[in-house]
């Protein structure tokens, strides 16, 4: 019996399932008229809607002449199901439940976004478990939302490059070489570079219990840079521009006393002498 591969396709910004098989003459006839089947050049495969009831009726519609294999797109939607648990704002309202495509599953076919596909191609069922527990471990210590977040994302660059490597695998040595590519290669800058040292010691010491583990990778240097400031003209014409007069006393106090937002607008009239 003829087997047919299923595996995700990414076509137009949309997912679908692509049929993969030698090619044959009563297959090719039965696929053909399923419903929104359509044919990819580029990729030389059929390929299907990702959904439930499309899936559920090929599978019925092929069952005497070829066997199916599925791994592949059960393994992405695992991950998918994963990556958005982490992250529901990439679910688009829609999260693909279906880690194994059968009765009472729901497979459902969203808008993928270019950062999602590059991670769900990318990333392992493991490390990605292992970037759950990374984003778990820093909400406990009530690290704020936008650290979190810039946390997350340096440290999905890491998974990326790793892709079915384990990430707790990795050697202080492994390490060093990373960051030399990811500043060689990548051309990502020094504030950067710290932001992505700061993930993985977060990682290797803190959810791994790694005790100084980064001890022995150097940081890059710092950047001495000047505080860019506007000249006394151009605060002169920021100030001339507000036609309020009370918005433009406000300016005036604040850039000749030298207050903070917060002070100018909480200040009280018995405070000014």
């Amino acid at each position: 019996m003829e087997i047919i591969t299923l595996k995700p396709l990414l076509h137009n910004s949309k997912e679908y399932i692509g049929l993969y098989f030698k090619r044959n003459a009563g297959i090719d006839h039965i696929i053909k008229k399923q419903k929104g089947v359509q044919w990819s050049q580029t990729h030389r495969c059929w390929y299907l809607p990702l959904s439930e009831s499309v899936y559920e009726t090929f599978k019925k519609d092929i069952k005497d002449k070829a066997g199916i294999e599925n791994t592949a797109l059960r393994e992405y939607l695992k991950k998918k199901k994963l990556l958005e648990k982490q992250n529901p704002a990439l679910a688009n309202g829609n999260i693909a439940t279906a880690i194994e495509p059968a009765k009472g599953t729901a497979l459902k076919s969203v808008p993928a976004k270019p950062s999602q596909v590059k991670v769900l191609q990318t990333v392992s069922v493991g490390n990605l478990a292992q970037l759950e527990t990374f984003t778990e471990m820093l909400t406990l210590k009530a690290y704020s939302p936008s650290t979190i977040k810039t946390y997350r994302n340096e440290f999905l660059q890491l998974l990326q490059v790793l892709k079915s490597k384990p990430a707790e695998s990795l050697t202080v040595r492994e390490i060093k070489r990373y960051m030399v590519f990811a500043l060689k290669e990548q051309h990502i800058s020094e504030n950067t570079a710290h932001s992505r040292t700061n993930s993985m010691k977060f990682y290797y010491e803190q959810v791994l219990g790694r005790a100084k583990f980064f001890c022995d990778i150097p940081r890059p240097k710092k950047q001495d840079l000047l505080p860019k400031v506007f000249s006394q003209q151009d605060v002169a014409a920021i100030i001339n521009a507000v036609k309020n007069l009370k918005h433009k006393v406000m300016l005036m106090l604040a850039y000749s006393v030298g207050l903070r937002v917060s002070e100018v607008v909480s200040l009280k009239t018995f405070q000014i002498d």
